[in-house]
């Protein structure tokens, strides 16, 4: 082996074509030939620096494709198996009041931290929870600090340009698929439209230990993202977190402005300011929907009126169930506990009798764990409804008495000698009435009775402030007992404007009817009834064809 001092010397002197004599070596061409040939073997093997920072083998370079090449210059990552999870410290990244019995909304912790799936394999062995096992993926370990209340934890790649899937995953996780592993949640796009970035929110109790799992949407597509770690200790639950502890409302009576209100004169309003935060998951309330957190209020009714339930919120899911009966306070899924709205919404109006009303406002379940989107407002107006219209049902049907009149020569399109009649009426307090010429319920309605000696043309016309104002003509003696089916006839379904029909010698009812929530509101629930009868002469000799 050579010594330093002769490899120095050799470098100076390696282009002289003789026999190499030094001090203390002396080396022939064929040696100085063997060692020129070793170091470009070596070198040929040797990685040096490319363009884009990354080491590559020169004669590996020339020998692979463009495919193989990127796939050479992606440097492994640690951390792309769940065994090999990168731990995260959040201590470092507490903020507020300290940890322990005294925790407040205050305490909180933010970790941010760059991440790459360049040179990321798949996870294969983890198929249940964050997108595509085949696609690269990075995990990421983590435990919440101590504290005494939940923690609203929020894990996102909100501020990342990769389209990533990511997945929350908790318990005893030697794989994603074991039983002893709970997936938290998934998510692709939960950054909002037009973003790329994943984020998953869920309340959690302090001291419990959780796995980040981040992959790119795109099995082909690798590059860095951003991972963000955000947690908030959250205050205890409201007081009326549960139907057994819902607050009542105490109504406080007020005029109703006279023109533009759409309830009666004499209602008792209140509004509330609520908040979800915190507050537990109630399942199967008037729906098989479960994954809702709420709170409840009650309010008690004592004479019949229209109760009207108003949410508002930011959070778009944010919506009002009624349901009725102090049975609900036992069992608000099952009956006698009846729910009055088969479809919670912002907004609703209801009929209610005396009775105690359980009012269950909710969102989805991850509104519950951010302050800003549990917040709302609940606006309740009681109004006493007067008692419903003689004619409020089809039994009780108003008698229409027509007065004859000449008609106008010019452009009518009835015969001349016609009796008219226009009625004005209301719908307010009327009952409901189902399958009246159609299979659709929940409508209600009033009853009018015309008794045609002649063949004639009767005209119908129903004018309303209310656009789903209709009518409906029937036949027939017989309805009186079973309108809604033979030999009861319906004549004419869902008139609105004037309509005339062929109405030979009989009786026959009119029914005007609106959806049964409009039935409660002052304004909406007038009308003007016009009916027009006209005798037809006899038809002409040749109708029929002999």
């Amino acid at each position: 082996m050579m010594s330093v001092e002769c490899v120095d010397t050799f470098r100076n002197t390696s282009n002289r074509s003789s026999s190499v004599s030094l001090p203390d070596c002396t080396m022939s061409r064929r040696a100085v030939s063997l060692i020129l040939g070793a170091a470009a073997a070596l070198y040929a093997l040797c990685e040096v620096p490319t363009a884009r920072g990354h080491l590559q083998p020169p004669a590996m370079r020339r020998f692979l494709g463009s495919k193989a090449k990127k796939r050479l210059i992606q440097e492994a990552v640690a951390n792309d198996q769940i065994q090999n999870a990168q731990v995260v410290d959040l201590d470092d990244g507490l903020r507020g009041d300290a940890i322990g019995p005294s925790a407040s909304i205050r305490n909180s912790f933010s970790v941010s931290l760059e991440g790459s799936l360049a040179g990321a394999s798949p996870d294969l062995k983890n198929s249940e929870c964050g997108g595509s096992a085949s696609s690269p993926s990075v995990w990421y370990s983590f435990r919440v600090p101590e504290s005494n209340s939940s923690w609203s934890l929020t894990v996102d790649t909100y501020k990342s340009s990769l389209d990533t899937v990511m997945g929350l995953l908790s318990g005893a996780c030697a794989t994603a698929n074991d039983t002893g592993c709970s997936c938290v949640g998934t998510n692709d796009n939960g950054c909002g439209r037009g973003t790329y970035g994943s984020r998953i929110s869920s309340r959690v109790s302090g001291g419990s230990d959780f796995l980040a799992l981040v992959r790119s949407y795109n099995s082909e597509e690798t590059g860095t993202f951003e991972l963000t770690l955000f947690a908030t200790v959250v205050p205890p639950p409201s007081e009326n977190d549960g139907i057994e502890r819902a607050a009542t409302v105490q109504l406080e009576r007020e005029p109703t402005a006279a023109r533009n209100s759409t309830l009666p004169r004499s209602t008792a309003t209140v509004t509330v300011e609520g908040t979800l935060l915190s507050t537990s998951r109630d399942s199967n309330v008037c729906s098989e929907r479960s994954g809702r957190a709420g709170v409840w209020y009650r309010v008690d009714i004592n004479k019949t009126s229209a109760l009207s339930v108003e949410v508002t919120s930011k959070e778009h899911s944010m919506r009002a169930s009624v349901l009725k009966g102090s049975e609900c306070l036992s069992s608000p899924s099952s009956p006698p506990c009846s729910c009055l709205t088969s479809r919670a919404m912002k907004e609703q109006t209801v009929v209610a009798s005396p009775s105690a009303y359980l009012i269950w406002i909710f969102a989805v379940e991850d509104a519950a764990v951010d302050e800003r989107r549990s917040a709302f407002t609940l606006t309740l107006a009681v109004s006493v409804l007067p008692p419903p219209p003689e004619n409020d049902g089809i039994e009780r049907a108003a008698t229409v008495q027509l007065e004859r009149e000449p008609t106008a020569a010019g452009n009518s399109t009835l015969p001349r000698s016609t009796a008219t009649v226009t009625v004005e009426g209301t719908l307010l307090s009327a009952s409901s009435d189902s399958n009246i010429c159609s299979e659709r319920s929940g409508r209600a309605g009033v009853w009018y009775r015309v008794d045609v000696n002649e063949t004639s043309a009767l005209s119908v016309e129903v004018t309303s402030k209310e656009r789903s104002m209709r009518t409906s003509v029937l036949k027939g003696s017989e309805c009186l007992s079973s309108p809604s089916s033979p030999p009861c006839s319906c004549v004419t379904d869902w008139i609105r404007s004037a309509r005339a029909v062929r109405a030979s010698q009989s009786t026959y009812f009119m029914w005007v009817f609106v959806d049964d929530k409009v039935a409660l509101l002052d304004r909406t629930s007038t009308f003007n009834r016009t009916v027009s009868l006209a005798v037809l002469p006899p038809p002409p000799a040749n109708t029929v064809i002999e």
